[in-house]
């Protein structure tokens, strides 16, 4: 048999193979015969102009088949054209053997059992471990999907070693522990484990964060985070004092250093959390300190927000950022996480009346609409919701920021 023959015998069986794990899928009696027609592997075999070298190397793996009583042929009369060609329930057996010594390929029913030998090796894992195994057992007994034995192990490696990690590590310090390549997890696996993940901790993904944002729970870091800080601040470690006052473009301050600081002074009457980057870098008020935040505040930026409010008395809270309903609920975001009462600053109906900003406006999508009405009772945007749903807008926070300081 030369190698062509023998590669048309694997996709023959292979597909009636997964004809027959699809009716086993689906609990229908898998006694009658599969068939499958000779155009389902060369479409135009029962045309006219269909190649005939083609029609005769079909015609030859379906004979080699047919010898080795693997299928039975029904043929046109009096003539050499095939018309269906069958399996049998009790050739099953003898098919995937075929296919695994003669074609190299490992039929699915085989690959499934591997599977879930597999999973056996991991019955002392955590609760996610056992998650992944169970959804994925129910999969593969109710569809005939391929497998990819390689994907499914890998994914078991790291989803294990993610429950049973407790030491702050880096993506690719994690990556290597696991798979022996720092750049692999990232490269391969990296968002299909996040979104399961979230699908077994029921954690759905918030607006404006992150996917990988999950992660931290195992105590993965996915980038070294920093805080950014501008205008008058007094940080104080134990051996040393840092002093922004004099940086006009502000610092960033590494998160593992935050735990580490004694005391936060500030110098100014107002403390200003800023959204985006560039309304971050063109504020500037001598009587106000800001803290860039980048969208929802992160743990990070709540521990510090939250000394800020233990170590000075008095100060008033602002947050700037982009009126529209991501923007709102940063902010409700921020409030509760921190306990502190932000006060919106130039996210209202005035801005979005004023003159300056009007070419800048956008119209509102359908699920800005649907945002905007869940935060419509809330009394801290109640007046400003009702306007954009009213009038179909919505306004981003750098064109105000540009004209705030170019008229300063």
């Amino acid at each position: 048999m030369n190698s062509e023959t023998k590669k048309l015998c694997g996709e023959i069986l292979q597909k009636l193979l997964k004809k027959y794990d699809q009716r086993s899928a689906k609990q229908v009696d898998t006694k009658r015969r599969i068939t499958l027609r000779p155009s389902e592997i060369y479409k135009a075999y029962a045309a006219n102009n269909a190649d005939i070298r083609q029609k005769e190397t079909i015609n030859e793996a379906v004979h080699q088949l047919e010898s080795k009583q693997l299928v039975t042929v029904k043929r046109l009369k009096y003539s050499d054209e095939i018309e269906k060609i069958y399996m049998s329930e009790d050739s099953v057996s003898s098919a995937q053997d075929f296919l695994r010594d003669q074609c190299g390929i490992t039929p699915r029913d085989q690959i499934k059992e591997e599977v879930f030998r597999l999973f056996e090796g991991y019955e002392h894992g955590g609760v996610l471990v056992h998650a992944y195994c169970a959804s994925l057992r129910q999969h593969l007994n109710e569809t005939a999907d391929e497998i990819a034995f390689s994907r499914i192990e890998a994914n078991l490696k790291m989803i294990d070693f993610l429950e049973k990690n407790r030491k702050a590590l880096y993506v690719r310090e994690a990556s290597i522990l696991v798979y022996g390549d720092s750049k692999w997890f990232q490269e391969n696996n990296y968002e299909e484990i996040c979104s399961l993940l979230r699908t077994f901790l029921a954690v759905p993904q918030a607006d404006l964060e992150p996917p990988d944002a999950i992660l931290e729970r195992f105590h993965i870091i996915t980038k070294e985070q920093e805080i950014l800080l501008k205008g008058c601040w007094k940080i104080r470690w134990k051996d040393f004092v840092l002093d922004t006052s004099r940086l006009r473009g502000g610092i960033a301050i590494s998160s593992a250093d935050i735990p580490l600081i004694k005391h936060i002074e500030v110098g100014t009457e107002k403390v200003m959390t800023i959204e985006n980057k560039t309304s971050f870098q063109r504020m500037i008020d001598k009587e106000c300190s800001y803290l860039y935040l980048g969208g929802y505040a992160n743990r990070h930026q709540i521990t510090f927000l939250k000394k800020v409010m233990a170590d000075n008395m008095g100060l008033e809270y602002l947050h700037f950022g982009d009126i529209d309903a991501g923007g709102f609920l940063i902010h409700q975001n921020l409030c509760e996480t921190t306990g502190i009462p932000f006060r919106l600053y130039c996210m209202g109906v005035p801005e979005l009346l004023d003159k300056r900003y009007v070419n800048a406006r956008k119209p509102l999508t359908q699920t800005d609409t649907l945002r905007l009405k869940s935060l419509a009772g809330k009394e801290a945007y109640e007046a400003v919701v009702t306007y954009m749903l009213a009038h179909n807008c919505k306004l981003e926070q750098e064109i105000i920021s540009l004209v705030l300081t170019d008229t300063a």
